[in-house]
């Protein structure tokens, strides 16, 4: 039987994007796993750019089931100030257009997923699996659904087990979410798999690259 580290990230709001920029901030369907990694960094007490980052990432492979898929939901916000830029969290400086004499205004659209719940299967080495399983009851930082507006309505933590013979095999036998509708849509790295999703980090919090999905439908457990 394989270890494995079950997680559940269910929530009011969830965003998982892909191809955000400043003014439009999207969202995939499934968790990315590069915000899965971040979350377990968050736990652990990664900061950006820790080199162990992008070592979890590359150990561990994952399985997403769409207990709820959710509804998209877009959000619309305005930004203004007075001088002519806005600095990012990563220092840079945001240069604005002229809205007049009310100051420099920015428009952005901000794309998150609606009362959604996914649960997340991760296989990889025991100590590196037990190492996130220890954080995520007692994290090191606070850990959100992709953003920091994104928190958690259900414990992340849904258990460390060798009950299960596979990633394939969890993902077919784990109880669903109450309410879940069903056949439920998964994700699934495979080295092999039609699929290209752009959510690994090349480097952290910098630069993405893609990976190989296999994309399906499964019942799910009872």
């Amino acid at each position: 039987m394989a270890l494995l580290l079950i997680l559940r990230l269910e929530g009011v709001l969830q965003s998982w994007g892909t191809h955000s920029r400043w003014g439009s901030r999207d969202t995939g369907l499934f968790p990315s796993k590069s915000g899965v990694i971040g979350l377990l960094s968050c736990a652990l007490g990664y900061p950006r750019g820790d080199g162990r980052i992008l070592d979890l990432q590359d150990s561990l492979s994952m399985v997403a089931r769409a207990d709820k898929p959710g509804m998209l939901f877009t959000d619309y916000q305005t930004i203004t100030k007075r001088g002519g830029t806005l600095t990012a969290a990563t220092g840079r400086k945001r240069t604005m257009q002229t809205a007049g004499d009310d100051g420099d205004t920015i428009q952005s659209w901000r794309d998150y997923l609606q009362d959604a719940c996914f649960t997340v299967f991760l296989s990889g080495p025991e100590e590196a699996l037990r190492r996130c399983a220890d954080a995520l009851q007692s994290p090191k930082w606070p850990y959100f659904l992709g953003r920091k507006a994104c928190v958690p309505t259900a414990p992340v933590f849904c258990g460390l087990t060798e009950d299960y013979a596979s990633l394939t095999d969890a993902m077919a036998r784990f109880p669903l979410r109450r309410g879940a509708s069903f056949p439920c849509s998964c994700e699934m790295d495979s080295p092999d798999g039609p699929v290209l999703r752009q959510d690994v980090m090349v480097t952290s919090g910098m630069l993405y690259g893609y990976r190989h999905l296999r994309v399906f439908t499964q019942r799910g457990g009872g």
